[in-house]
């Protein structure tokens, strides 16, 4: 199908396009984490260190290198940026959406569904951030969904080609946070062998799923023997350099936290599916939760319940440990779009119409929502203008969609997808940058001309800076140690420490300005202009 390749290359090139511009800077969807991603690449190539990426002068254990390879490999290529530490994530999400756009042809053979279900994940708030940010979470999102494609592959034809490519990519993909990526491909596997083994005749009673345990326990074993090949290397190799020791500390210390720290509510999970699924996120829940009802009619039905049913199972597995999070269930996510998308051939045009009605209207209200802190807080007409703009386009659509659904439908689905795009788009390139205060501003950058010392309360914070200068030597002392700054340092960052540290013997205050905090409780969004912020000082010699 020559349609289907011309398509694909306009998505990978679609995906680029959006995802690139802004990801150089600090105007995003953040997450904390990243900011020790990109240190420990940074490091490890100063070092020289490529095997076992660095941080602090010691190997990183914290997570499998697979990501941080990535990263430097980036970043070696391409130089010291923001961009190039987050082009792999780019390129990733990149590649998801190809991979979904081939899943959904398959599964649902209609390209031109294919190819706007595809638009639509693009343009999810959890694509969106994640598709830009050096974290785990894009990769896992890309291997689970590549590795299920995969195994469908093989589910359809038969051919071990398949099926050894599937657990060869899980394999791999233990690198990105260890062996979390099993228990996902196992959940998978279970609920693709529940679906055939709950066959049960009850006239008289007879259970027909039996029929097929020797088949099911061959591919299952056969999956794992191969998954196990570059798992097994991984781990040899570590013991080889440190000793089985290393086994302990990964397998047990590092994941002992997140059963055992405070527990953190159960809703931080499912809020993932409200804010990372948007702006599709009523709709796809809704479809999601309906088909469960829908007859299985084909092989094709069945593969898609095996992977609706992953992704709740999928949800419900991170309820488990105490340390919760909305973007654990991202991996999930274009699953949820694969199932729902084949199962609505059978829901009826009226049902369909109506769901989205009202996904398009909440996204709508949304969009004008925005535009009061756009009003309050945009110092440039261009994003008043710009939401304005937004708003008006979405209503403009959301007719049109109405006024043709369903006689015309490559132009409800361009509209729809518009629409959707529209309320993404206008988060990243209107809000975002309205609300954003620059960690570190043009006006201090031109004014850096040797080391810098940042004084916080935590070594983390000197992280945030140290990625944003690249180049520049930056080091990091408490408020009370504050001599140990004066030492070799030219400039002194005073950040969340104690607001009396005005003034440092032998500098000058020559900048201050404000950022958000970390953390915005109930009281600050209250008095969001005076308690929202915290003050950053700026000292030269």
């Amino acid at each position: 199908m020559k349609n289907k390749w011309i398509l694909l290359a306009f998505l990978f090139a679609v995906s680029l396009t959006a995802l690139l511009p802004e990801s150089s800077g600090d105007a995003l969807l953040l997450q904390g984490d990243e900011v020790m991603h990109i240190a420990t690449i940074r490091e490890s190539l100063a070092h020289g260190e490529y095997i076992l990426p660095r941080l602090n002068g010691e190997a990183n254990y914290f997570k499998p290198p697979l990501l941080f390879w990535l990263g430097m490999a980036s970043e070696k290529v391409f130089g010291t940026s923001l961009l190039s530490a987050r082009l792999p994530a780019i390129l990733l999400a990149s590649f998801t959406v190809s991979v979904l756009f081939l899943f959904l042809l398959d599964i649902t053979k209609k390209i031109r569904l294919s190819f706007f279900s595809s638009l639509i994940y693009l343009f999810t708030l959890g694509n969106f951030k994640f598709g830009r940010l050096l974290m785990m979470e894009q990769g896992m999102v890309f291997s689970l969904l590549l590795t299920t494609y995969l195994f469908y592959k093989y589910y359809k034809t038969r051919k071990k080609a398949f099926i050894i490519l599937s657990s060869l990519t899980a394999g791999v993909s233990y690198l990105y946070k260890g062996p979390l990526f099993q228990v996902y491909t196992a959940i998978l596997l279970l609920s693709w062998a529940g679906v055939f083994l709950s066959h049960f005749k009850f006239s008289p009673f007879a259970w027909k799923g039996k029929r097929y345990i020797r088949s099911l326990v061959s591919t299952l074993v056969l999956f794992h023997l191969i998954e196990l090949v570059p798992i097994l290397a991984w781990l040899s190799f570590l013991v080889y350099l440190k000793g089985s020791g290393i086994l302990y500390y990964f397998f047990v210390v590092e994941n002992y936290g997140k059963f055992f720290s405070e527990n953190q509510n159960l809703f931080r999970i499912f809020s993932g599916w409200i804010f990372y699924a948007q702006p599709i996120g009523f709709a796809l829940l809704y479809f999601a939760f309906y088909s469960l009802k829908l007859k299985i009619k084909s092989r094709n039905s069945l593969f898609a319940r095996v992977i609706i049913n992953t992704s709740f199972l999928l949800t419900l597995l991170h309820l488990l440990p105490n340390r919760k999070d909305g973007y654990y269930i991202l991996p999930a996510l274009p699953l949820m779009f694969i199932g729902t998308a084949h199962f609505m051939n059978y829901i009826s045009l009226e049902k369909i119409q109506k769901v989205l009605k009202w996904n398009l209207l909440l996204n709508i209200i949304i969009l004008s929502l925005f535009s009061v802190p756009i009003f309050v807080f945009a110092e440039s007409l261009y994003y008043k203008i710009g939401i304005i703009l937004s708003i008006v386009l979405s209503l403009l659509f959301y007719k049109i969609w109405k006024e043709y659904y369903p006689k015309n439908k490559s132009l409800i689905q361009f509209s729809f997808v518009v629409n959707i795009s529209l309320f993404t788009l206008s988060t990243q390139f209107i809000l975002l940058p309205t609300l954003n205060h620059p960690l570190l501003p043009a006006e201090v950058k031109k004014q850096i001309s040797g080391q810098v010392c940042v004084v916080s309360p935590e070594p983390w914070d000197a992280y945030l800076f140290k990625n944003s200068l690249p180049g520049v030597n930056v080091v990091h002392a408490v408020p009370q140690n504050l001599e140990t700054c004066k030492i070799n340092s030219q400039h002194i960052l005073v950040f969340r420490a104690p607001e009396n540290l005005q003034e440092i013997s032998g500098f000058k205050k020559t900048f201050s300005y404000e950022i958000w905090k970390r953390q915005i409780n109930k009281e600050a969004l209250r008095s969001i202009k005076t308690k929202a912020f915290q003050k950053v000082f700026f000292f030269s010699r």
